[in-house]
């Protein structure tokens, strides 16, 4: 099996994973508080929209990776380590997320406002 095919696999396999279910389900994460999983009828209906909530946020929300929201990360910076990974983080090519699916989501990245902090408990 070619690379360009493992990594496309994994990205079907990780859309598939983080669509599962109909239904909402919480659950308590160790150290981390409710994580709440939504049905397949939560999924967005822009393409940007959904890659960022089921790719990129299946990590950088959920301490994973570092929090990339409200950090006024430049378009191409973002882009840059998509495209080539960084550290842990797998490289997504072309096959994977393409370019102009890409180009929204490091916009929507880019432009976005750091994330309301939880009250501590």
């Amino acid at each position: 099996m070619s690379r360009k095919s493992k990594y496309s696999l994994l990205a079907v396999a990780l859309v598939a994973l983080a669509a599962c279910g109909s239904t909402s389900d919480t659950t308590q994460a160790p150290g981390k508080g409710k994580l709440t999983y939504l049905g397949k009828e939560s999924i967005p209906k822009d393409k940007a929209e959904m890659v960022f909530q089921q790719t990129c946020m299946a990590c950088h929300a959920t301490g994973v990776g570092p929090v990339i929201l409200g950090r006024d990360l430049p378009p191409e910076a973002i882009k840059l380590f998509v495209r080539h990974g960084n550290r842990a983080m797998p490289a997504f090519t072309e096959a994977m997320i393409d370019n102009e699916t890409l180009d929204r989501v490091a916009e929507m990245v880019s432009k976005s406002k750091a994330p309301a902090t939880q009250a501590a408990q």
